[in-house]
């Protein structure tokens, strides 16, 4: 029992003569602790790799968002402007106001469309033409439609966006 261990409770060699009877000493091989020193260092070494691997993964997931972010950002930007005129036009305003958001919103449109101030109306996909000559309409006719016409028709344009369908 004196290879590597040594307990200042006992005597070299074994239980002193004055222990209970039935007490029984706990020997610990020297192998195994080797063997739990040489299994710790491993399990280290692994966690280290695999918090590089996550970290790597997560790099590539941000690099990867950025990417998208970067391809759809006029699209972003427009459901952004869309959400904040949606806000906007939900509270009451006279009709300066009105006009203002709608002027805002076509040029929200034109930025999206072509990075320009007025959106070209002759090129737009059907959805989004249709929405354009009634805000025109809005502008320049002097029809005043209820504000919740207005609302929803934000929202329903936001949503077409987010779907990917205003191309």
């Amino acid at each position: 029992m004196t290879d590597g261990y040594r307990d200042w409770h006992h005597p070299d060699g074994g239980l002193p003569e004055q222990a209970p009877e039935g007490l029984v000493d706990i020997y610990t091989a020297p192998w195994l602790v080797q063997r739990a020193g040489e299994t710790a260092v491993a399990t280290n070494d692994g966690s280290s790799a695999w918090v590089v691997g996550v970290t790597i993964a997560v790099v590539a997931l941000l690099a990867l968002a950025g990417w998208w972010a970067w391809r759809h950002r006029a699209a972003l930007r427009l459901w952004a402007i869309l959400r904040r005129l949606e806000r906007r036009a939900s509270a009451e305003m006279d009709a300066g106001a009105r006009r203002e958001l709608l002027d805002e919103l076509v040029a929200a449109i034109g930025a999206w469309q072509h990075g320009g101030r007025a959106p070209w109306r002759d090129r737009l996909a059907e959805p989004w033409a249709a929405w354009v000559r009634e805000i025109d309409h809005g502008r320049f006719g002097g029809a005043d439609e209820p504000r919740e016409t207005l609302v929803e028709r934000l929202r329903t344009m936001r949503r077409e966006v987010w779907r990917g369908q205003a191309t």
